[in-house]
């Protein structure tokens, strides 16, 4: 569906499109708070195609993934991991890696937080789940938190970039079936990437 959202504003010429490039952003925003690195890729290829600009992706991205950061640390620091637990079972699957990191979470809260900011967002949850639960003060957090978004969302915007002017190059019908595949490719990789992480 995200696909199909950004083939059709592909389709709207540009200098009509301002209003549109700004709620990009926002949807942007939102999606990546969901769905972080394709959302950001696929803003990258929107970049690219000249219907957003990159710095302003990179942004927006950067700004959703943080939402995401600060929305599970205060499920932890409130103790709602919980109660969502009963809502979403899936969720259970990060609780004995959030069990094992609340024991070293004071003294290696930074490191921690850093080393989970590149696992496309597999142990970055648990870990911020981990620090609310064990009271670690959000100002110490969220400098890292956001600085290490903003490098993280750069090189996924800039992979969407790149991949946007790939695209370019071919003929119209191959730009779809290209874009499909790819982002079905991404999709079987962080399934699998995230499968994998779970059994450790």
């Amino acid at each position: 569906m995200t696909a199909l959202l950004w083939t059709q504003l592909a389709e709207i010429p540009i200098e009509n499109s301002e209003w549109l490039s700004n709620l990009g952003y926002v949807a942007l925003a939102l999606l990546t708070a969901v769905e972080g690195p394709l959302v950001t890729i696929l803003g990258g290829v929107a970049a690219s195609a000249g219907h957003l600009r990159w710095e302003f992706v990179i942004l927006a991205a950067a700004l959703g993934n943080f939402i995401a950061d600060a929305s599970w640390y205060g499920l932890g620091y409130l103790g709602g991991f919980d109660t969502l637990l009963n809502y979403v079972p899936r969720l259970r699957q990060y609780q004995p890696q959030i069990n094992a990191l609340q024991g070293e979470m004071h003294d290696h809260a930074l490191k921690l937080l850093l080393l989970s900011k590149f696992t496309l967002g597999v142990a970055s949850i648990p870990t911020l789940v981990a620090a609310g639960m064990v009271r670690v003060s959000w100002q110490r957090l969220a400098p890292l938190s956001f600085a290490a978004e903003l490098v993280w969302t750069s090189l996924l915007v800039g992979l969407g970039y790149f991949l946007g002017d790939y695209l370019t190059q071919l003929e119209q019908g191959l730009q779809y079936v290209a874009l499909v595949g790819f982002m079905v490719l991404a999709l079987v990789v962080l399934w699998l990437y995230r499968r994998i992480f779970s059994k450790l």
